[in-house]
């Protein structure tokens, strides 16, 4: 009888108290599935760094890089520039890197050839697995 009691209270204090939180009661964010990346081949690998210092370097770097967006380190990738940042782990969909860069009319590299299918695939796998300090490189996806 006592365990029952004690039940019937516990339950009235949970459901009180989620009663009480008004307004203020949020439902905890719905996790959603990344786009799927494929799966990477081991041993082969395109440095992204090698994509940004071909394609981006040439206004992405110096004493006064375009847009305040500085390209030649992993820092300046993950600060982004004057418009704010430019890579959101995992959702290379959001980030302006990435939309810059792809698509039928590329806004980037600006005044220049856009990135070839491979170098631009590979620049969305490397957002969407989560760069990582030190981590400019990609492996070759599909090759």
């Amino acid at each position: 009888m006592r365990i029952s009691a004690l039940l019937a209270c516990v339950c009235l204090l949970i459901f009180a108290f989620g009663c009480n939180q008004g307004s203020n009661f949020t439902l905890p964010p719905k996790k959603v599935k990344p786009e799927s990346a494929a799966p990477i081949p081991a041993g082969r690998y395109i440095a992204i760094q090698d994509i940004l210092t071909k394609n981006c370097m040439p206004c992405h770097s110096g004493a006064t890089p375009a847009g305040s967006l500085d390209l030649t380190n992993y820092n300046g990738v993950m600060k982004g520039g004057a418009h704010g940042p430019i890579v959101l782990a995992g959702g290379p969909g959001v980030s302006a890197l990435y939309t810059k860069i792809s698509g039928p009319n590329p806004q980037m590299p600006k005044g220049r050839k856009p990135l070839s299918a491979q170098d631009t695939k590979a620049i969305f796998d490397w957002i969407l697995r989560g760069p990582v300090n030190g981590e400019l490189s990609h492996p070759i996806v599909n090759h």
